[in-house]
């Protein structure tokens, strides 16, 4: 079968509702029982798994199966909220929430009453609570139980070890087009107003201001004032080192589903590397990924190689971008995999970084100094999947997805990191959806008013139209590097390996951005951009 948009009401049943309240409430108990079990002396005596892919399952069976022993599980004394439902219902559910431990007999009424007494689950929320459901064995046997059957008698290993398929696979053939652009400025500014106020380019905006950001009072960067959010996860562990509660991370999640439509592999890749130039732009060093792989119908070739070609693509862009300072790649931790969409093959990443000092972190907003503007990265005609592409209507197989030159990307990044650690830069974005033009318009969107520029091209990134540098999407950075720091940036910049392009100064006593013969209103723009989404929603 295919899950498709129309039916999305009739499927909504098949994804687990969140609680993050309860979420809060589980992980403060359980860090609390982590921190008792240390003092007792048991902290190495003790398992313990999330409820994730296969539910009670496999957050038992996982955790017997490495270590040669089996289970009994009485699947009548799990708690669950909602009656009526058949066993494999609660055996496999995913519904979050959920922890699994296992314990030694002396410490398992201690562990029940820490969550159902001391943190006094069952009123936190309905059918919530901590109880006893089975017993490992020495026995080579997992054997799960429902009122008084067995409903599973098996090996662990032949539940764990999973099914493997050898399933057929067939690689369509590209009907890409390489398709420049060439606009007049009228067209220019006509084909801009579209570009930002496109659903992937307008302000988020209306999806950050209705959910709590600040709830633990961790976050340093919000959604929207940089190209990733930033947090203190330790700031208000006390116990700590002073350096240590420093440590911050850097979050981001992208994908560009329009690239999915010319090539898998590159989609994917270049969702990796979307995902750390984000958070290298705020100075965090890119430090782990997730995915989560949205993909057709396997049963069919075609779509078999896109699901191939996805995994390879993320594979190729960890593998070719070391982590800053180590010739170790960035580790994928972790993912998800949804099939059957019938929707564009779609790799999405999220990206962690680190930064040892959040204080260091920085936003795009534009600052009212004295400063100059840079390019970190080259211009080109790569227009394929493009905003701009989109709003003018072109087919989505015309022009060609920007390289990936990885051995640049990496110079790009670490010295863009590099130059932020040191101070050396007051405000950074990276170049994706909407191109060059865009970056710089939402640095002026998110900075101090009353604040403008003129743009002006060096010799190594002139010949290509204005249409194409503007918008091409080909990645890369703006830097807005104060007056005093730019020898010392541009130094920074070139050790690593990377060329910096001066862009155009900050006026300070101007509201415009002037690019060639084209002058642009950016507070007229900025509305553009701030309402595009919510209008389309």
């Amino acid at each position: 079968f295919d899950l498709d948009e129309e039916d999305k009401e009739a499927n909504k049943a098949a994804v687990q509702e969140p609680n993050p309240f309860l979420k809060k409430h589980l992980l403060s108990a359980t860090y609390d029982l982590f921190a008792k079990l240390k003092e007792m002396g048991m902290i190495n005596h003790v398992g313990f798994k999330d409820h994730g892919a296969g539910g009670n399952v496999c957050s038992t069976v996982e955790q017997v199966e490495p270590s040669g022993y089996g289970a009994i599980i009485d699947l009548d004394k799990v708690p669950r909220s909602v009656e009526g439902y058949p066993p494999y219902v609660y055996a496999c559910s995913e519904t979050q929430e959920r922890f699994m431990w296992i314990v030694p007999q002396e410490i398992k009424d201690m562990v029940i009453d820490h969550y159902n007494v001391t943190w006094d689950l069952p009123d936190i929320a309905q059918g919530a609570r901590a109880a006893e459901i089975g017993v490992v064995t020495t026995e080579d046997k997992y054997i799960m139980k429902w009122e008084g059957e067995e409903i599973i008698n098996a090996k662990p290993s032949h539940i764990t070890e999973g099914l493997l398929y050898h399933r057929p696979f067939e690689e369509q053939k590209s009907n890409q087009t390489d398709e420049g652009i060439d606009l007049n400025n009228a067209e220019i500014e006509v084909a801009l107003r579209k570009v930002l106020a496109h659903e992937n380019v307008a302000s988020r905006l209306p999806i950050y201001e209705n959910y709590d950001k600040n709830v633990q009072g961790i976050s340093i960067i919000e959604p929207g004032e940089a190209d990733a959010g930033v947090m203190a996860p330790l700031l208000n562990r006390f116990e700590l080192k002073p350096e240590d509660q420093k440590v911050g991370i850097a979050l981001s999640v992208d994908a560009n589903p329009r690239y999915g439509e010319i090539s898998a592999r590159m989609q994917a890749a270049h969702a990796v590397i979307e995902s750390m130039r984000n958070v290298a732009a705020v100075g965090a060093t890119p430090w782990a990924c997730t995915d989560c792989l949205n993909y057709n119908n396997p049963e069919k070739p075609e779509y078999m190689h896109q699901l191939m070609d996805g995994i390879e693509g993320i594979k190729e862009a960890l593998e070719s971008v070391p982590r800053k300072g180590s010739t170790e790649p960035v580790p994928c931790i972790g993912g998800n995999v949804s099939l059957y969409n019938n929707i564009p093959p779609s790799a999405i990443i999220g990206m962690l970084g680190r930064l040892e000092d959040y204080e260091k972190a920085i936003k795009m907003g534009v600052k009212a100094q004295a400063s100059t503007l840079y390019l970190i990265g080259n211009r080109t005609s790569e227009m394929g999947g493009s905003v701009l592409f989109d709003v003018l209507d072109k087919p989505i197989t015309a022009g060609v997805l920007p390289s990936l030159n990885y051995e640049m990307i990496t110079s790009e990044i670490h010295g863009v990191i590099a130059a932020i650690e040191k101070g050396q830069v007051l405000a950074c974005h990276d170049i994706s959806d909407g191109g060059l033009i865009t970056a710089v318009l939402e640095m002026f969107f998110a900075g101090d008013s009353d604040t403008g520029a003129t743009l002006t091209w060096e010799n190594e990134i002139i010949g290509f139209s204005e249409a194409e540098i503007l918008f091409s999407e080909t990645g890369g950075f703006i830097c807005q590097v104060p007056n005093s720091k730019t020898k010392s940036f541009e130094n920074t910049v070139q050790k690593a390996g990377a060329f910096p392009h001066k862009l155009g100064e900050i006026d300070k006593n101007s509201t415009s951005l002037k690019v060639n013969e084209i002058e642009l209103d950016i507070n007229e723009l900025k509305i553009l951009h701030t309402e595009g989404l919510r209008n389309k929603l």
